[in-house]
């Protein structure tokens, strides 16, 4: 902590030999509006004068974007103008001169106008022309400041096309499913007329819009709606958002479709959208009802990759309304949305795990699960947002119901050596269904034969309030903030455990739990940001409560007699309660955190030091009560997580310190003997933990050259944990016992590096080439009987094309995957594995108005020492479609997996063992889809 007082009081000192570059001028932004529409204008001239009547300029209107918002005048005028006169002049508009009184404050840079209103001229005399066609080649795109803009219109679609198939032929663009990468980066939002759109899943948008009601798409940074107040940020650190601008003649109408296909092995799946928009509000909703579990389409970038998106078996039904009004002023705005959501998942999940019991012997595992699943789920939210001059304020809502039940049965069997399964899971189809082997009974340890049925509910709410206000006069602001949370969950559970030792040992525990639980958090915060040509001084404090009540009570209906048919509850309960293992917990935690963050400006602004020293002072108390346990434990201490950063053009250098605290209830001299072969207990030993973490990225071309559509970035890492919080595990071969004690451990630490590069090889930026390089080193230690310690080397490599012509669209990829693992212990086998994927995804137009769309990809793997994993996938979905009566009717044919290749099996390692787990999966279906889409937009009036 010394070093970086040290550190901060030299940094203020610097600050004095940083300032002043905007001492002798301002810049003053303008925004001419219709006095009735209150749309901006596009075009016109402006005459600024002084109160002399010198020209300071005249220019013609253009678009500028300042703090979130955009404006059609700047100009930098000299420091102490006050007095200016305006003389504004646009087709179709009365002229309006105007005198403008200024007063700037000694610390402000900018000056932001209140919009000015020009009337429009009355339209007399218009007289009818007849229509004269003008065809002209459209500029595909253009880029203005730091906006990339597409014109739709210069792109040709397949008919019928939505707002996906639009993005997928913009240079640059690539779809992942429902995520959007523009030059190589993710996008954060998808926005419509600038403004969010069902918040949080962009599929909506992608899979409902029609292209042909899109006019312009931009690619920008996108700074908060309260950037006005907080001014200019550092564009590096916004999110990339796109926003799809509506064609004029559908800024006021609807649009509809509906969808409904089936396919072989009974899938299904059924759509409907609708939309209601004007220029200051919309209303959409949607509903969807499928059992295809799978939100990908053919032909966008191969990417269904064959352990993950077709893991288990889904059955959905969702629904979805979103909401929309916009004060034309622009005072204030509303936005809300509801869904409700109900899944019937069936999962099948299979495990073959191997755990590195110290450092000579492993034990095995085989364990079998089938699960069924039905969930609930409604949400909804609401915010309100005000928006003044001197002040932003905004107010959310929200709520959820949650209610699920599952029901499920779990085989599982443990060797002292691996079972070597000639089918997989053919070991526990022998032990648990079958009349059993001689060779699996001399390896077997124990098995376990558990079945579950549990459902609960769970109700939640929350709010939350915050206010930027400028301070007038300056560039400072204040932020108020303040929320608050609130959940009530229930849960109730059968579970009947069999377990049966080698040794013909049996043990039955036929368990009913009930678990209430209630939990309640707020927070207040305040901050002060000063500003000035040096830098910005920003001193914060916020006070922060959490409390949580749970009482577990779990009863032991094995010891009743007779004992009950399972799911069936009897008429009493409190003589078999398990008290060793009911609880009831309660906790409070008070966090009161202060610092002030600085930020100085060296070289003229080019370069910038970031110094956040922050003190945490945090209170906890434990009301726990578990069996004899009955204890109150109470906890004060001070955690110091300091941040510094150095910025240099486009190179960030930045370090923070993280300490943390165990939660007090693991520190309790507790034991949980519920599942016989796992035991769980407290240690009072434990010791804050503190992670150092070091990050450096630096994007190496200029702003000039990214225009072009070239980017590159690279970006490394280094973290490094002191008395790492593990969950350590001691076994014990003579009863197979585990038993989970948390325990501090030191040695992990990691390294990492990431490379990204991409760049148009044409000057129309058809063609696309981007690489991503990434290494990372870990040295991972935990503890099972006895230290463990694993070093992974992981390097990923992927090259991709992408290249677009009139309609046609293709997409090539190569990517590699190399794990090296090495480790001291006695027991453990290193790793030299290599995982490829090549992919080809392409789309066309075909003839009499049928687009092809197809993608393949292929998966292999070598280098794995159990020779089930070193294999290949070759995985192929196509589409055709058809649009026709004038793009209404839309006729498509999936074909999903046409031949058999997809894999559902995941293989992870770590310092406690490796573990393959295969999962159900949906089989390859062939599906046709049936669509109808409609728009409609008020008729065109003559004046």
């Amino acid at each position: 902590m010394r070093h970086f007082l040290i550190l901060f009081a030299l940094t203020i000192s610097l600050a004095v030999q940083g300032q002043e570059t905007w001492k002798d001028s301002i810049y003053v932004y303008a925004r001419f509006i219709d006095n009735f529409t209150y749309e901006m204008l596009r075009e016109g001239s402006v005459v600024l004068t002084d109160a002399e009547g010198g020209v300071l300029c005249a220019e013609s209107m253009n678009t500028y974007r300042s703090n979130g918002n955009e404006y059609n005048f700047t100009q930098r005028l000299r420091r102490g103008t006050t007095q200016l006169h305006l003389r504004i002049e646009a087709k179709g508009y009365e002229v309006l001169s105007q005198n403008i009184r200024i007063k700037v404050g000694r610390r402000e840079r900018y000056v932001y106008l209140p919009d000015i209103k020009i009337r429009k001229l009355p339209q007399r005399g218009l007289t009818e022309m007849k229509e004269v066609v003008v065809e002209a080649t459209k500029i595909r795109m253009v880029v203005r400041n730091d906006t990339i803009i597409y014109d739709a219109d210069a792109f040709q679609l397949a008919q019928g096309s939505m707002l996906d198939g639009l993005l997928r032929m913009l240079p640059g663009f690539e779809l992942e499913g429902g995520r959007i990468l523009v030059n190589g980066e993710f996008v954060s939002s998808l926005l419509v007329n600038g403004n969010d759109f069902f918040k949080g899943d962009p599929r909506v948008a992608l899979e409902n819009l029609p292209a042909y009601m899109v006019d312009k798409v931009k690619v920008f940074r996108k700074e908060p709606d309260h950037a006005y107040i907080t001014k200019p940020q550092n564009k590096d650190e916004l999110p990339l958002v796109v926003d799809v601008n509506l064609k004029r003649e559908y800024a006021v109408g609807w649009v509809a479709n509906a969808e409904g296909g089936y396919g072989t092995h009974d899938r299904y799946m059924a759509r409907l959208f609708g939309l209601r928009f004007t220029d200051h509000s919309r209303l959409a909703f949607f509903g969807n009802v499928n059992n295809t579990n799978d939100t990908h389409q053919p032909g966008t970038s191969g990417d269904w990759t064959p352990s993950g998106t077709a893991s288990a078996r889904t059955r959905m039904q969702t629904a979805g309304l979103d909401a929309l009004i916009d004060d034309k002023r622009r005072i204030w705005k509303y936005q809300g949305e509801a869904r409700v959501q109900h899944q019937r998942i069936v999962a099948s999940t299979l495990t073959a795990n191997e755990t590195f019991q110290g450092a000579t012997h492993s034990t095995f595992v085989r364990q079998q699960s089938e699960q069924l699943l039905r969930n609930l789920h409604v949400n909804t939210h609401h915010t309100l947002s005000l928006r003044r001059k001197r002040h932003y304020t905004t107010f959310t809502l929200g709520g959820s119901y949650r209610h699920g039940k599952n029901y499920g049965e779990r085989l599982h069997a443990e060797f002292t050596e691996n079972p070597m399964d000639e089918s997989r899971g053919a070991s526990l189809d022998t032990l648990f269904r079958l009349a059993g082997s001689p060779r699996l009974d001399a390896l077997l340890i124990n098995r376990t034969l558990q079945q579950s049925r549990q459902w609960g509910d769970t109700w939640h709410g929350d709010g939350s309030y915050s206010s930027f206000i400028s301070v007038p006069h300056t560039r400072d602001y204040i932020i108020l903030k303040a929320n608050a949370n609130y959940e009530h969950r229930t849960s109730t559970r059968f579970n009947d455990y069999q377990l049966h030792y080698a040794a013909g040992v049996t043990d039955r525990r036929y368990h009913y739990a009930t678990l209430p639980e209630y939990k309640f958090s707020a927070s207040v915060e305040a901050s002060y940001d000063y500003r000035d040509n040096w830098g910005s001084l920003k001193p914060y404090v916020s006070l922060n409560e959490r409390y949580a009540k749970g009482d577990y009570a779990l009863y032991r209906l094995d010891q009743l007699t007779p004992s009950p048919d399972f799911g069936v509850l009897p008429s009493t309960l409190h003589s078999v309660l398990d008290n060793a293992n009911s609880y009831m917990s309660e906790s409070n935690n008070w966090t009161t955190v202060a610092g002030v963050e600085t930020v100085i400006f060296l070289n003229n602004g080019k370069q910038n030091i970031l110094l956040r020293p922050e003190m945490q002072w945090r209170v906890d108390r434990l009301n726990y009560q578990r069996g004899t346990l009955d204890v109150r434990p109470h906890r004060s201490s001070i955690l110091f997580s300091p941040t510094a950063s150095f910025r240099f053009d486009n190179f960030n250098l930045t370090y923070r310190l993280m300490p943390t605290d165990p939660d007090l209830l693991s520190m309790q001299t507790y034991r949980d003997d519920a599942d016989p072969l796992n035991l769980r207990i407290g240690n009072p030993n434990l010791r804050r933990s503190i992670q150092h973490s070091l990050s450096v990225n630096y994007s190496i071309f200029s702003a000039s050259v990214q225009k072009k559509g070239i980017n590159g970035r690279i970006e490394g890492y280094a973290r490094l944990v002191q008395r790492a919080l593990a969950n350590a595990m001691d076994y014990d071969a003579t009863t197979s016992v585990r038993t989970y004690m948390p325990r501090n451990v030191n040695g992990n630490w990691a390294v990492g590096t990431a490379f990204n590069y991409s760049q148009p090889v044409d000057t129309e930026r058809r063609f696309v080439v981007s690489n991503t390089t990434a290494v990372d080193y870990q040295n991972s230690v935990d503890y099972v009987s006895a230290r463990s310690v694993v070093r992974n080397l992981n390097v990923r490599e992927q090259l991709s094309a992408n290249m677009k012509w009139k309609k046609n669209l293709l997409t090539t990829k190569a990517g590699l995957r190399y794990l090296h693992a090495v480790s001291a212990q006695g027991n453990f086998a290193n790793i030299n594995s290599f995982d490829f994927i090549y992919g080809l995804a392409f789309q066309r137009p075909l003839w009499y108005g049928i687009s092809f769309a197809v993608d393949g990809t292929l998966y292999q793997r070598v280098g794995y020492s159990d020779q089930s994993l070193n294999d290949l996938h070759f995985v192929v979905n196509a589409r055709l479609a058809k649009a026709l009566l004038k793009e209404r009717l839309q006729l498509t044919l999936d074909v999903y997996d046409l031949f058999h290749g997809q894999s559902n099996i995941t293989k992870t390692l770590n310092a406690q063992g490796q573990t393959e787990t295969w999962n159900n999966s949906l089989p390859n279906y062939i599906m046709l889809r049936l669509g109808w889409r409609i728009s409609k937009q008020p008729k065109k009036r003559n004046n």
